[in-house]
C-alpha cells in the first residue's frame, strides 16, 4: 500500500482551493488517492489598514494557526501563495520536506510594467466601488478564459475572494522587497515559471533564480492548463 502523501496548498490572489482542483486531480490518479489535502486561506481587512505583505502573511498565520503547525510532505504556492510561503520560510514557520513555488515573484520588481500598473490603479479604486468591480471581474473571467473547463467555478472563485485584499495586496507585492535570496537556492524548493507570464516576469525571476521547471511560452495560469504535466514533474520531485 502506498504511503499517504500530506500537502499544503496556498492559492493565489482572487483564488482559493478551486485552483487545484484539475492539478489535485491528477496528483489523485498517480498516488491513487492517497493525499491528504490542506488549504490555506485568505481573510478580508478593513480598507487600508494593513500596509505591506508582511503585515497580512501575520494575519494569515494567526488564522490558519492550526495548518501552519503541522508537519507536510510538501507545500505547493501559487503566485501570491508563492510569496506568502517565502515569508513564512524565512520566519521559519513552516515545515514540510519539500516547497514548489509556482508562477509567482521573489520581490516586487519581478512584477512586469502591467502588473505595477494595475496595483497602482486596484489600491486607488474607491471601496464603495470595489466590490461591483470585483463582480465585473469574475463575470469577464468567462469570457476571456472560455476554453477552460471548470472557468464558471474559477468565476464564482474570484466573486468570492475577500474584496479588499483582492484589491489592495497587489499593491502590498509591489512595494515587497522580498526575502533573503540564499534561502531560494534550498535543494528542497521546486520552482516552476512560464516564459510568457504577463504579471510576472520570467526574465526578472530568473535573475534571482532560475526555475527548475519552464514552458516555454506559458503564462501565469499554468496550474489549469497544464496539470498532468505539473502533476508528474511534481512526483518526481517529491521522490527525488
Amino acid at each position: 500500500m502506498n504511503e499517504t502523501l500530506k500537502i499544503l496548498w496556498i492559492p493565489g490572489l482572487g483564488a482559493n482551493e478551486i485552483m487545484f482542483i484539475p492539478l489535485i486531480r491528477e496528483l489523485n490518479i498517480l498516488y491513487k488517492n492517497n493525499i491528504i489535502n490542506n488549504f490555506i486561506k485568505f481573510y478580508d481587512i478593513e480598507p487600508y489598514t494593513v500596509h505591506s505583505l508582511e503585515e497580512y502573511v501575520n494575519i494569515l498565520i494567526n488564522k490558519n494557526f492550526h495548518l501552519l503547525k503541522q508537519q507536510y510532505d510538501v507545500v505547493l504556492a501559487c503566485s501570491l501563495g508563492g510569496m506568502v510561503l517565502q515569508i513564512l520560510l524565512e520566519r521559519r514557520i513552516i515545515h514540510a520536506k519539500k516547497y514548489i513555488l509556482l508562477s509567482t515573484a521573489f520581490e516586487g520588481d519581478s512584477l512586469t510594467i502591467l502588473s505595477k500598473i494595475i496595483a497602482k490603479i486596484m489600491y486607488n479604486i474607491p471601496v464603495f466601488l470595489r466590490k461591483s468591480l470585483q463582480r465585473l471581474t469574475a463575470f469577464l473571467y468567462r469570457f476571456f478564459r472560455f476554453y477552460l473547463k471548470h472557468v464558471k467555478h474559477l468565476s464564482q472563485m474570484f466573486y468570492d475572494f475577500p474584496t479588499n485584499v483582492f484589491f489592495e495586496a497587489p499593491n502590498w507585492i509591489y512595494c515587497w522587497k522580498g526575502i533573503d535570496k540564499r534561502i531560494l537556492f534550498n535543494k528542497n524548493i521546486f520552482v516552476i515559471h512560464g516564459t510568457s507570464d504577463p504579471l510576472i516576469s520570467f526574465k526578472k525571476i530568473s535573475k534571482i533564480r532560475k526555475p527548475n521547471l519552464i514552458f516555454l511560452k506559458g503564462n501565469h495560469i499554468l496550474f489549469s492548463l497544464y496539470p498532468r504535466t505539473l502533476a508528474q514533474k511534481i512526483k518526481n520531485f517529491l521522490e527525488n
